[in-house]
């Protein structure tokens, strides 16, 4: 990896890391935690491609049960989007449901928070390191249990347009 990305890179995750909202949000910690887990698997990557690091394969238990659990990334998204869904979708959810409006603010809140990155991978410059079925339900059911409508017309908004787009690229 150059010199001139990893700057890039630490530029960016510099001004991440001034950033307000997730203080204003109390998602400060989980928010962190994702970064630095998100940036240490972009580093590690880069150094993979570059040849640097020797990737391992992961060792094989033929009589071991399928594991079932969260990575740590998909474990901090679940814990950051629940704390949104709880302290910002559930108070709005009736005003929103009987004006039938979609605030705009909370549109400005998920794109702080990065929402729609989620929906597009790495490689094509989003934070979806591998895009499964398992974390687009698990964002789902997170932002579900602040309201199920606002869920939705978040993630049809600010991630259908990026899955379309996404789809239309790996063609």
């Amino acid at each position: 990896m150059s010199s001139d990305v990893q700057g890039r890179a630490l530029a960016v995750l510099n001004r991440v890391a001034q950033a307000h909202w997730p203080d204003r949000l109390k998602l400060r910690q989980p928010f962190e935690k994702l970064i630095y887990t998100g940036s240490r698997a972009s580093f590690r990557a880069a150094a993979q491609r570059a040849g640097k690091v020797a990737k391992l394969p992961r060792p094989v238990d033929p009589d071991a049960l399928f594991d079932l659990s969260l990575s740590d990334e998909q474990q901090m998204l679940v814990e950051m989007l629940e704390a949104f869904a709880s302290e910002v979708l559930r108070p709005l959810a009736h005003d929103a449901d009987e004006q039938a409006v979609l605030p705009a603010a909370l549109l400005n809140q998920a794109h702080e928070l990065g929402l729609t990155h989620y929906a597009v991978s790495e490689a094509q410059g989003g934070m979806a390191g591998e895009r499964t079925t398992l974390s687009n339900a698990l964002i789902a059911e997170a932002l579900g249990k602040g309201d199920l409508s606002l869920a939705a017309a978040l993630l049809l908004g600010q991630c259908g347009a990026a899955s379309a787009l996404v789809a239309g690229l790996c063609r």
